[in-house]
C-alpha cells in the first residue's frame, strides 16, 4: 500500500513505482486538478486506487503505523463510514 498526499505528478509516479503487484494506492490531497498516471502500469500491474478528500483526524493514527510497519486485521480497522452516519466527519470512498 502507498498514501499520496501531494497531487502532482511526480509524487504520484513515486508513489505508484513503489507497489508491488496488486498494491493499493491511495490519493489523499490534490495540489493540482490534474496529474499524469500511466495507465498500462496500473492495469498489467492489478493496482487499486482509492481516493479521500477528508480526514477525521485519522492521520496520527495512521502515521503510526507506518512507522511501526504494524499490521491490521480486517476486523480492527475503523470503519470508514460510521464516523460520517454519526456526523462526525466527511468521507468519500472511491473503490
Amino acid at each position: 500500500m502507498a498514501m499520496e498526499v501531494v497531487g502532482n505528478t511526480p509524487a504520484l509516479q513515486t508513489a505508484l513505482a513503489s507497489l508491488r503487484k496488486g498494491g493499493i494506492l491511495t490519493l489523499v490531497g490534490n495540489l493540482s486538478p490534474k496529474a499524469e498516471l500511466p495507465l498500462q502500469s496500473v492495469v498489467t500491474r492489478q493496482i487499486r486506487i482509492l481516493g479521500s478528500c477528508a480526514s477525521s483526524g485519522e492521520y496520527p493514527a495512521c502515521i503510526d503505523l507506518l512507522a511501526r510497519k504494524a499490521k491490521v486485521a480486517a476486523g480492527q480497522r475503523p470503519d470508514p463510514v460510521e464516523p460520517v452516519l454519526d456526523g462526525e466527519g466527511v468521507a468519500v470512498l472511491i473503490g
